[in-house]
Parts: C-alpha cells; sequence; structure tokens
C-alpha cells in the first residue's frame, strides 16, 4: 500500500515493512544484519514536534511464497535508534505487519515502551481516532487541521489549526497561521472548531467568529440571558447556540453555593451558647442570635457527585438553587472566578454545571481555557 491511498493511521502504531534503500542502509548501518537486508521492519508513531515517523527495529528479509511473501526479521537493538522521516514514508509502498499472537510487541517491547514516552495526553490520542477529521488533517502532522474562518462580512479564509482538547460539542485548538482579513484572532491564540458534514457528504472544519450585539451588566444581571441561552441550546443542540452559551458565562456574575467554616474559638463559642440555651429549656433564644466571629471564616465551595465523577455547581439566579440552596451561603462572583474556584479544587471536577436542579448545562473542564481567553461583549 501507499501513505496517499490510507492516511496516518496505516503507519501510526502499526508495525509495517519497507524496502530497503541506501541512505536507510546507512542509517541503520549498525543494525546486525542490516548490510545484507533488502527490507526492515518499523513501528509508526508522532514525535514530539508532531510529525508522523517510522521507528526502525529490524532489519527484514522478504521470502516469496506460494501465499503471497513471507519475512524473516533480524534480532533488534535497543540501545541504537533509527527512523524513517515522513518523505519516505509519504513516497515509498509498505506492507503492514499484523502482530495478533502479540509476538512482535513481546519481542520489541523496550522499544515500544520508549516510544511510549511520545504518547499524546488522552485527548489528543482521542481526536486522532476521529475519521471525520482525516479529510483536513496535514498528512504530515495529523494533530493539524484546516479551519475556515468565517465571520459577517468577510470571505471564508482556510488556516491550519493545532487540536489541543476535545469537548463535548466543540474542538479545542490554536491557531497556526495568521489570517489576511481581521477576523479578530491571530496566530498563538486559542480557537474553538465546529464540525458540519455538506451536501456532498464531505466535512468541513470551521471556526465562527462573527461577533453578537454586546450587552450591558445590567441585562446579565438576574441571569435571564443565560437561562435563555441554555434553554434554546437545550431544545436544539448546535454550534451557534453553544457558543452563544459560553459567551454569556463568560461576563456573567453567578452564585456558587458554599459552607462556612468557622476558626476553632469561634466554633467553641457558638458551641457554648447553644450549649446554654438547651441546658436553660430555651432553644428559641437562639433564633435570630447575631454571632460576630473573631477569626477568618472559610467558605469553601459545595462539589455535587454524579457517579464517580465530580462536578462544581454554581446558579444563575437566586430562584435556581431551590431546596438545596437553603442549605449553603450563596455567594456571589464572576463566572471566570468560579473557573479558577474549580481549577483549583481539591477533587478532580469534570466540569462546571450550571444551574443543576433546573435547566442544567455542563462546561467541560476542558473548555475553561478558551471560555477565560473569550473576548468580553460587555458595553
Amino acid at each position: 500500500m501507499k501513505f496517499e491511498n490510507t492516511g496516518f493511521r496505516a503507519v501510526y502504531r502499526q508495525f509495517c515493512i519497507f524496502p530497503m534503500s541506501a541512505p536507510v542502509r546507512l542509517s541503520m548501518w549498525d543494525f546486525p544484519e542490516a548490510k545484507e537486508a533488502d527490507s526492515l521492519l518499523c513501528y509508526g508513531y508522532i514525535d514530539r514536534e508532531g510529525l508522523l515517523t517510522a521507528e526502525i527495529l529490524c532489519a527484514a528479509f522478504r521470502q516469496e511464497a506460494e501465499e503471497g511473501p513471507i519475512y524473516r526479521f533480524a534480532e533488534g537493538d535497543d540501545d541504537l535508534r533509527a527512523q524513517l522521516p515522513f518523505e519516505v514514508i509519504r513516497e515509498t509502498e509498505f506492507t503492514v505487519i499484523e502482530d495478533n499472537d502479540r509476538e512482535l510487541k513481546t519481542r520489541f517491547k523496550k522499544k515500544l515502551k520508549l516510544l511510549a514516552e511520545y504518547d499524546a495526553p488522552d485527548e489528543i490520542e482521542e481526536s486522532r481516532t476521529f475519521r471525520f477529521l482525516d479529510g483536513s488533517r496535514n498528512p504530515e502532522r495529523a494533530d493539524d487541521v484546516l479551519v475556515y474562518l468565517t465571520k459577517d462580512g468577510l470571505q471564508a479564509e482556510g488556516r491550519m489549526v493545532r487540536i489541543t482538547g476535545v469537548g463535548d460539542h466543540v474542538i479545542e485548538g490554536i491557531l497556526l497561521e495568521q489570517p489576511y482579513q481581521d477576523f479578530g484572532i491571530h496566530a498563538g491564540e486559542p480557537v474553538s472548531i465546529f464540525v458540519r458534514k455538506t451536501e456532498q457528504g464531505k466535512f468541513l472544519c470551521y471556526a465562527d467568529l462573527t461577533s453578537e450585539r454586546n450587552y450591558t451588566e445590567e441585562e446579565l444581571a438576574d441571569g435571564s440571558l443565560l437561562r435563555s441561552a441554555i434553554h434554546i441550546f437545550n431544545s436544539s443542540r448546535n454550534e451557534p447556540h453553544f457558543l452563544h452559551v459560553l459567551e454569556y458565562l463568560r461576563d456573567s456574575t453567578v452564585l456558587v453555593p458554599c459552607t462556612a467554616v468557622m476558626g476553632e474559638q469561634d466554633r467553641a463559642e457558638m458551641e457554648r451558647r447553644v450549649k446554654e440555651a438547651m441546658e436553660a429549656g430555651d432553644p428559641e433564644s437562639l433564633v435570630g442570635m447575631e454571632f460576630t466571629t473573631s477569626e477568618t471564616t472559610r467558605m469553601v465551595p459545595d462539589i455535587l457527585q454524579s457517579g464517580e465523577e465530580y462536578y462544581f455547581p454554581v446558579f444563575s439566579g437566586e430562584q435556581e438553587p431551590g431546596e438545596y440552596g437553603k442549605h449553603f451561603s450563596m455567594i456571589s462572583v464572576p463566572f471566570l472566578n468560579a473557573v479558577q474556584l474549580a481549577e483549583t479544587n481539591e477533587r478532580d471536577v469534570r466540569g462546571i454545571v450550571i444551574d443543576a436542579f433546573s435547566e442544567a448545562f455542563v462546561l467541560d473542564k476542558t473548555l475553561f481555557p478558551a471560555v477565560k481567553k473569550m473576548k468580553s461583549r460587555l458595553e
């Protein structure tokens, strides 16, 4: 097979046989039997620069048989390293070797363990499985995709973006190339990528950079704009509606449920007063009692749990917590501050849940950086 007809998956994390050439033979000259071999066994990986590369494992010898060619593999050398550059991978016919009995993985486990150090974070590895992105990928760098920037009044412009994360409804990336037109974004800045299917059945990546109208703090104050955007998104889950929610969130003030944790002296004083009232048979005297603390009181945010995952709850308005809110002190903070609280929480939260007990919306933690870097639309 040839790379142009198969794409990076035919090589990535696969055992492949490539024909021997004079330059390749020189690069692996010290490998056992490399001087006589007509082929070589490689394993595909993506290096720290994002380049598709084939690690040379050993020399190989092709033998013709009735059922097709078979190969004899020479010994490898765990202390020697040599690679095939992308140009060789792209231009040379190669054969993928199945390793159903894991014989090759066992034989070259030390070398493969070394290559595992190049593994990307789980989200990036996940994005490499998205076949709908293959038509947009840079063939040399599988994490770089062609994204069409769109904005009202401008022509769509294709620019390369490097994938940095995957959320529930969006792919996050970094713009690699400076746009020719004024999209309000520059190379090196984060961009949210969406995918749509054309009438011809092809998938296109795009980033809608059209700005909606600005709004005032007063318009956002009661949370109705945010709740309306969440309702619209939950009714029709598409990319523009999702972006509208993020835009409102970025500038909103939300309520964070917290538990007040007093210092030891203040807690002891409070317990003393409660005990005296109970012993005197007058618990009603505690109703409306004013208590001034003498030490710093910490406000500890509550965390919600769903299965094995944890979520940081915030609310868009005073009515949204319902009965749940009666057990906590509700602290008003800008949403971006709530993001910081979620990031530094001792729990490894999966995301922030807005209005968990009414019409909920979950902001996955992979989108925290994108929301923080969004431009404010406050007038």
